[in-house]
């Protein structure tokens, strides 16, 4: 008998993404602690560091139709205004 392996392709793995990627790690105290934040039918901000599981916890909780994701950047080129964002 041998062990099957899951063949993972790097792009799926490393780098920065919107999607959730194959190399999430569940925190169980991050994870029960989002999910029961959840419950309270309150606003949530999940914020932190680049690289730190963000959009992964996001997206491994929640449909995309259930959150509204927010970006605060330096960067003029991603800027838009709050028409902007309700008209899309």
């Amino acid at each position: 008998m041998f062990n099957k392996r899951k063949i993972f392709q790097t792009i799926n793995v490393f780098g920065v993404s919107n999607e959730l990627i194959d190399s999430y790690v569940e925190r169980s105290e991050v994870d029960e602690e989002f999910n029961r934040a959840l419950t309270l039918k309150k606003h949530i901000i999940v914020f932190g560091s680049s690289k730190q599981g963000k959009t992964s916890l996001i997206k491994k909780h929640l449909p995309l139709n259930d959150y509204v994701k927010v970006e605060c950047t330096p960067d003029q080129k991603k800027r838009i205004s709050i028409n902007q964002f309700f008209d899309r």
